[in-house]
C-alpha cells in the first residue's frame, strides 16, 4: 500500500542491526585498547552469559575510535566495520529525511523536530567516528582489493527478524564511504543468512529510544496495512473462485480483524506508555492526523505525504470512531436520546453513515433491563465475530485499541469491495442456513422411517441434536415491532444447557456482514462436526469404506462410489490401509481399524468381533474436513477469546502438513525453515485454508451416511440369507453393521485361503448388493459436484 513505509521499516531494521554490530565492535576494541584485565575477560567467559542492555553515550564514540587508532596495529580495523558504519549512516540519514517529509503537514511538530535534531546529532558523531577510523584504515591498507567478501558476524536476529548482514561486496571504491546516496548497499547486497540468537550484550546509543519508539509505531502501522493488502488479494481470489463465496470472504476478514487486534494488543503491552491509538496519535503528532482528517484522496492527488498519511494512519477509521463515540455518548447521557444527531463530523466514508445508523440499536442492546442486568447482547457478544465484540465494548465503554481502528479500516475496505451493497452478505447466507435446516429435516424424516434393527446403528439423540442445530440461528423472523431479522439462541451461562432466544435486527446484520457471515460459518462448522459424529457412530462409514475397498480385490465387473472415495481420500492412512492385496489382509486391516492390536490380528485364530465400547475408545474415526474445527466447533460460544493466534497457527500447521500444503512457494519455504510467518503471510495462508474448507464443508455427510446405512442394510440381509452356510462365527451375528462387515470379510478370507470359487464368497454377494444399491442413486451425487 505504501512502498515508502516498507522502505522505512526495512531501512530501520537494517541500520538498527548495523548499529548494534558496529557499536559492539567499537566497544570491545576500545576496551582492549585501554588494556582491560584479561583475567576479568577470561573469568567472565566462564560464566553463563546473561543478556543485558548497555547504552553508550554518543559523545564517547569519537573517544573510542581515537583509542583504537592510538593502539596502532595492535588492533585491526576490518573493512567490514567501515562498510557497516557507512551503511548505518546512510540508513539513518534516509530515515531522518523520511520523518522530515511529515513535518510540512503538521502545524506543530516540535516533538518530531527535536527527535530529528537528536538523530542528526547522532549522525554527525557517527560520521566523525567513521572518518577517524577510515583515515587510519587507509594508512594501514594502502592497496585495496577489487573484491571483498565480508566474514560472518555474530549478530542476532532475535529482535529484528531480518538482518541485512553478511554482505558480499564487489569493486568497492572510496566513493562508497563518502557517498550521500540512500542505502548504497541495498542494490549490491547478497542473500542474508539468519543467525541463531546469542546471549550477547545488546549495545545501543544513549538517547536513541525515542526514535526506536517511532520506528516501532510505524512498524505496527505497516503490519496493519500489510493485512489490508493481503485481505484484498485473498478476497478477490475467494470471490473469483468457482463457486464464488461471500461467506469465505467474510470469514477471511474475521481472521484479519483478529490478527489486527492481536498485533495491536502485543504492541500496547510492550509500550505501557502508549495504551491506546489516541496515545499513538499524540506520539506521532496530533496535527498530522488533524490535517489529514479534512482531506480527501482526490483533493490531494499530488501531495504524496498527505496521501501516505491517510493510507497508513487509518485516518478514515479513526475519524469514524470519533463520530461513533460522540453519538453513543450523547444517546447514553441524554434523556431524550432521539435528539442525538447521527451526523458525520469527521468521517467522509459511506460506511460511516451505515455504522452510525446502528449505534442507537447497540445502545439499546447494552442498556440494563428492568431486572438490573444486561440484556442478552452481553451473552451474544461472547460468540459474535471479533469486530462486533469490539464495537459493543467500544459503545459501552470507549477504548481506543489500535487494532480496533485498523479493523474498522478493514470494514471500510470490505464496503468498497461490495460497492456499498452490504446486504449482499445476508442474501448469500440465508440460503446456506435454509440448506442446513433442510438437511436436518430430511435426515430426521429418514431416521423415523427406519426399522428398529437399523436404528441401532445411529444414536438415539441424533434427531434432537439436529433440531437444536437448526434453532441456533433462524432467518426470516420478526420481532414484536415487526422488524425482520434472525432469531438466535445462546447459552444462559457457561455451565448451563438452557438456551435463551435473542433477536438480531436485519439492519444490524446488513450493516455488519462479517457478523452474519461469522454466525453462518460457525453454524456450518457445528453442523459439519455433528455430521462427522453421526458418520462415526457404530462405525457405519468405516465399515462401508473397508468393504468397498475389499470388493475391489475381486475379479469381474466393478462399480464406482465417488462420494465415499472422496471422503476416504481426505483421511489419514490409519482410516483405510490397503494391505498386501489379499482379502485376508483387508480383513485384518479392518480389524485393526476397529481397535484390535496388531498381535491379536496376526494370530493364528480369527479374532473376536470388537465390542461397541472398544470401537468407541480405540477405533479409527473420520476426521473433520475443516482445518479449524479442532478448536472452533466444540461449541458455538467460543468463550476463550485469548487464543486466536493459537487457533490460526494450528490451522496453518495442519494445512502445511496436509497432502496439498501451502501453495505460495515463498511462504511455504519460510514456514519450513522458521515455522513463523508475518501477520500478512498468516492471513494469505488462511485464505487458502478457508477456500479449501469452503469446498469441503459443502459436502453432504448426512447424505453419505444415509446411503451407507441403506446399502449395508441390504448387503447384510443378502449375505445372511445366501451365505448362511459359510458363516464361520461361533455366535449369531448381531444387528450392528460393523459386525456384519467383519464376518463377511473374514468369511471371504477363509474361502480365498481354501481356493474356492469367488462366486461362493460373501464378498461377491456384497459387491453385487453394493452395486445394486448405488445404481438407485445414479445421478444423485451428494458432494455438490
Amino acid at each position: 500500500m505504501s512502498s515508502s513505509l516498507d522502505t522505512l521499516i526495512d531501512t530501520c531494521k537494517r541500520y538498527k542491526a548495523g548499529t548494534a554490530k558496529f557499536l559492539k565492535w567499537l566497544s570491545d576494541e576500545s576496551a582492549r585498547a585501554h588494556g582491560e584485565s584479561q583475567q576479568t575477560t577470561a573469568h567472565a567467559a566462564t560464566l553463563k552469559p546473561q543478556p543485558k542492555v548497555k547504552n553508550i553515550p554518543v559523545d564517547e564514540l569519537k573517544g573510542m575510535a581515537t583509542a583504537i587508532v592510538q593502539a596502532d596495529s595492535k588492533i585491526a580495523i576490518p573493512l567490514e566495520m567501515l562498510y557497516v558504519a557507512s551503511d548505518v549512516i546512510n540508513g539513518r540519514r534516509w530515515c531522518c529525511d523520511w520523518y522530515s517529509c511529515l513535518r510540512p503537514h503538521q502545524r506543530d511538530a516540535k516533538k518530531h523536530a527535536e527527535s530529528n535534531s537528536r538523530h542528526r546529532y547522532f549522525l554527525k558523531a557517527l560520521e566523525e567516528t567513521l572518518a577517524i577510523l577510515k583515515q587510519e584504515a587507509k594508512k594501514r591498507q594502502p592497496k585495496r582489493k577489487k573484491t571483498i567478501k565480508l566474514p560472518a558476524a555474530d549478530s542476532s536476529e532475535a529482535d529484528l527478524g531480518s538482518l541485512f548482514l553478511h554482505l558480499d561486496l564487489e569493486d568497492v571504491s572510496d566513493d562508497l564511504l563518502t557517498s550521500s546516496t540512500t542505502l548504497p548497499l541495498s542494490e549490491i547486497s547478497g542473500n542474508a543468512r539468519e543467525v541463531p540468537p546469542t546471549d550477547e550484550t545488546i549495545i545501543t546509543l544513549e538517547g536513541d529510544e525515542v526514535f526506536t519508539t517511532l520506528f516501532e509505531i510505524w512498524g505496527l502501522l505497516k503490519d496493519f496495512n500489510g493485512l489490508r493488502e493481503q485481505a484484498a488479494i485473498a478476497r478477490k481470489q475467494l470471490v473469483a473462485g468457482e463457486p464464488s463465496s461471500m461467506l469465505a470472504a467474510c470469514q477471511l476478514h474475521e481472521h484479519a480483524v483478529q490478527l489486527s487486534i492481536v498485533v495491536a494488543t502485543e504492541f500496547h503491552e510492550a509500550h505501557p506508555d502508549l495504551p491506546s491509538f489516541t496515545d499513538i496519535v499524540d506520539c506521532l503528532g496530533e496535527d498530522l492526523f488533524t490535517m489529514s482528517s479534512f482531506s480527501t484522496q482526490s483533493a490531494h492527488d499530488n501531495d504524496a505525504g498527505l496521501t501516505l498519511d491517510r493510507e497508513v494512519l487509518c485516518i478514515p477509521a479513526w475519524n469514524l470512531l470519533q463520530d461513533v463515540n460522540r453519538l453513543a455518548r450523547e444517546m447514553k447521557s441524554t434523556k431524550h436520546s432521539h435528539r442525538a444527531q447521527q451526523s458525520e463530523v469527521f468521517s467522509n466514508h459511506p460506511f460511516g453513515k451505515a455504522l452510525l445508523s446502528i449505534v442507537k440499536t447497540f445502545v439499546g442492546f447494552l442498556a440494563p433491563n428492568g431486572r438490573g442486568v444486561q440484556n442478552p447482547i452481553a451473552g451474544f457478544l461472547s460468540f459474535a465475530d471479533e469486530y462486533t465484540q469490539q464495537l459493543g465494548r467500544f459503545i459501552a465503554t470507549p477504548h481506543w485499541n489500535a487494532g480496533f481502528v485498523a479493523a474498522t479500516q478493514l470494514y471500510m475496505d470490505f464496503y468498497d469491495f461490495l460497492e456499498g451493497d452490504l446486504a449482499r452478505g445476508v442474501r448469500d447466507y440465508e440460503p446456506i442456513l435454509d440448506q442446513i435446516e433442510t438437511k436436518a429435516i430430511d435426515y430426521i424424516a429418514w431416521y423415523d422411517q427406519l426399522d428398529e434393527p437399523t436404528k441401532i446403528n445411529t444414536p438415539d439423540t441424533a434427531p434432537y441434536t439436529m433440531q437444536m442445530i437448526c434453532c441456533i440461528a433462524r432467518p426470516h423472523c420478526y420481532d414484536q415491532a415487526r422488524r425482520e431479522g434472525w432469531n438466535l439462541q445462546q447459552n444462559l451461562s457457561a455451565n448451563s444447557d438452557q438456551l435463551e432466544a435473542f433477536f438480531m435486527p436485519l439492519s444490524v446484520l446488513n450493516t455488519l456482514p462479517i457478523l452474519a457471515g461469522h454466525l453462518t460459518w460457525k453454524l456450518r462448522l457445528i453442523a459439519h462436526r455433528n455430521e462427522i459424529a453421526l458418520c462415526n457412530s457404530r462405525g457405519v462409514v468405516l465399515a462401508a469404506a473397508h468393504i468397498h475397498n475389499a470388493t475391489k480385490l475381486l475379479h469381474g465387473t466393478s462399480y464406482d462410489w465417488p462420494d465415499l472415495d472422496h471422503v476416504v481420500s481426505r483421511q489419514s492412512t490409519a482410516f483405510l490401509r490397503h494391505g498386501n492385496g489379499s482379502v485376508l489382509s483387508a480383513a485384518r486391516q479392518y480389524a485393526m481399524a476397529l481397535g484390535h492390536p496388531l498381535e491379536v490380528v496376526t494370530g493364528s485364530h480369527r479374532p473376536k468381533i470388537p465390542s461397541v465400547e472398544v470401537i468407541s475408545n480405540k477405533g479409527v474415526v473420520l476426521q473433520s474436513a475443516s482445518y479449524f474445527s479442532a478448536h472452533d466447533t466444540g461449541t458455538l460460544v467460543l468463550r476463550d477469546r485469548s487464543l486466536p493466534m493459537k487457533v490460526m497457527y494450528d490451522a496453518v500447521r495442519g494445512y502445511a502438513t496436509a497432502h496439498c500444503g501451502i501453495k505460495d512457494k515463498v511462504i511455504a519455504e519460510q514456514w519450513s525453515n522458521t515455522k513463523r510467518l508475518t501477520p500478512g503471510q498468516i492471513l494469505l495462508v488462511l485464505g487458502e485454508i478457508i477456500f479449501e474448507d469452503e469446498r469441503q464443508l459443502q459436502f453432504d455427510y448426512l447424505g453419505l451416511l444415509r446411503v451407507c446405512v441403506d446399502t449395508l442394510r441390504d448387503v447384510g440381509k443378502a449375505c445372511s440369507l445366501k451365505q448362511r452356510a459359510m458363516l464361520q462365527s461361533r455366535k449369531a451375528v448381531g444387528n450392528f453393521m460393523f459386525e456384519q462387515v467383519y464376518e463377511i470379510l473374514y468369511d471371504a478370507a477363509a474361502i480365498e485361503t481354501r481356493g474356492l470359487p469367488v462366486e461362493r464368497s460373501p464378498l461377491f454377494t456384497a459387491r453385487q448388493g453394493i452395486r445394486a444399491a448405488l445404481e438407485k442413486k445414479v445421478g444423485d451425487r451428494i458432494d455438490g459436484s
